[in-house]
């Protein structure tokens, strides 16, 4: 028997008395998925949320805000880098399953003391040296494998990290916009009263020039008029600053952006709530807890590996010489191949801890993947229940706000004939505008919560791991 076969004989007799020491690997923990397929506010049917959901409020402006978002943002560009990064990480662990091969080379020119030269040895000598070396470790217990499985873990993670933000800002955005249209709109509304009441100003001067009215109808006229001038001037700093927030999402200075007014969209969109299993699949941040929990599951794998035996082989061959006229020469080769087996005996309990220490990170992976699916659902009723609620005081404001209407136009002709004073017409126009800004009000909520129902069912776009 050679001593290569000695070699393997011993090699695999302490692999199989070693794996029988090592620890068993733990299972891995499943998830739970909801068995309903209702909601609680709504039981109408799924319906796919298309990638740019946005077109369906058809606002050229916010489709253009929303195409500069993607390239100009610069915390999702940051995020994309990361998400490089990541990739480029990939690589690197992927590199591991496949042999390495390094040339090298060098002339080396020593002397040694008197004491210990080698008779018919030159002192100081030189030494010509050029060798392929390799080496690859065989994966016999998924080591590298669970490393790459972990790797590809941390990728998807940050793939659904990029797909969180990018979601988060397109909401965010979309939200911004509108809630800067519905601004200008209910600055467009105390202009209209503002033009209502300066004309009542005119007809109580003109009737107090006439003797047919007093000193006071005319001051209160004034004084409403000046109140709403007020008003007009407090509601541009809000429109302002909204301005500003979308000039950085968009990635632009404030001082180079402005946007002209345009009426708020007429119809709000058009969406069905997904089922609960379908949010689980669609909604990124639940892809990124997901994502997590494989790779501490992955990175368990590795750490029960670690207790086993690592088998590399190794190889090296090349020319070494002491003279440079047969450096290159047969007679100068060299080579060297064999296996290596690398056996952890004792390390201070140190491969146990970090055995532990990855099944804790498993059990908190499974842990914040089950807490945030019950957030996730938990937003989804909350965002039904408001739209619910806006629902049914939208239709109860638009009928307040009609029969003030009717109020104001009797008000007025009563005015006109004498009837009244300007107090009173002044009242039932200020308590239209107070329903008219209401209805505004509710209106603009319905929208702002229509973009958070399609974020938090996941919304519609995806990137996709390279």
């Amino acid at each position: 028997m050679n001593s290569c076969t000695h070699l393997t004989a011993a090699a695999s007799l302490c692999i199989l008395i070693y794996s029988s020491c090592a620890p068993s690997n733990s299972p891995t923990p499943q998830l739970e998925t909801p068995t309903t397929n209702q909601w609680k506010y709504s039981s109408t049917r799924p319906k796919t949320i298309r990638p740019q959901w946005w077109r369906d409020f058809n606002d050229p402006i916010l489709n253009q805000l929303l195409a500069n978002l993607s390239k100009s943002n610069l915390s999702l560009q940051a995020s994309l880098a990361r998400l490089e990064q990541a990739r480029a990480q990939l690589g690197i662990v992927q590199s591991q399953l496949r042999p390495t091969l390094d040339a090298q080379s060098g002339i080396l020119r020593s002397r040694s003391s008197d004491d210990e030269a080698v008779p018919f040895v030159s002192n100081p000598l030189t030494q010509y040296q050029a060798s392929l070396q390799t080496s690859w470790e065989i994966d016999l217990w998924s080591r590298l494998k669970r490393q790459v499985q972990a790797g590809e873990a941390d990728l998807a993670t940050a793939t659904a990290q990029t797909n969180d933000l990018a979601l988060s800002l397109q909401a965010q955005t979309t939200q911004t916009y509108l809630n800067l249209r519905f601004l200008e709109e209910d600055r467009e509304l105390l202009t209209k009263m503002q033009q209502s009441l300066q004309s009542t100003l005119d007809l109580v001067t003109h009737q107090v020039n006439g003797g047919r009215g007093t000193q006071a109808d005319l001051s209160r006229a004034q004084a409403e008029v000046r109140r709403i001038e007020a008003e007009i001037a407090r509601a541009e700093s809000p429109i302002a600053r909204l301005q500003n927030a979308l000039a950085v999402l968009t990635g632009r200075s404030p001082s180079q952006f402005h946007l002209t007014p345009r009426p708020t969209p007429e119809k709000l969109p058009t969406l069905t709530p997904r089922t609960p299993l379908e949010v689980l699949s669609h909604r990124p941040d639940l892809a990124v807890a997901i994502a997590r929990l494989t790779a501490a599951n992955a990175r368990v794998g590795v750490a029960h590996a670690n207790f086993y035996p690592k088998l590399t082989l190794l190889g090296s061959s090349g020319f070494s010489s002491l003279s440079a006229d047969s450096f290159l020469q047969w007679s100068s080769r060299t080579f060297s191949l064999g296996p290596s087996l690398s056996l952890p005996l004792f390390q201070g309990g140190r491969l146990k801890s970090e055995l532990a220490t990855r099944q804790a990170e498993q059990k908190e992976a499974l842990l914040n993947y089950q807490q945030a699916s019950l957030q996730a659902f938990r937003e989804i009723e909350d965002t039904l229940a408001t739209l619910n609620s806006l629902n049914l005081e939208s239709r109860a404001q638009t009928a307040a706000r009609k029969s003030t209407e009717n109020t104001v136009e009797i008000t007025a002709n009563q005015f006109e004939s004498g009837r009244i004073n300007a107090l009173v017409l002044n009242q039932a126009q200020r308590d239209l505008l107070q329903d008219q800004r209401r209805a505004l009000a509710i209106r603009r909520l319905q929208f702002e919560n229509s973009v958070t129902l399609i974020k938090v069912l996941g919304g519609g776009t995806r990137l996709q791991g390279k």
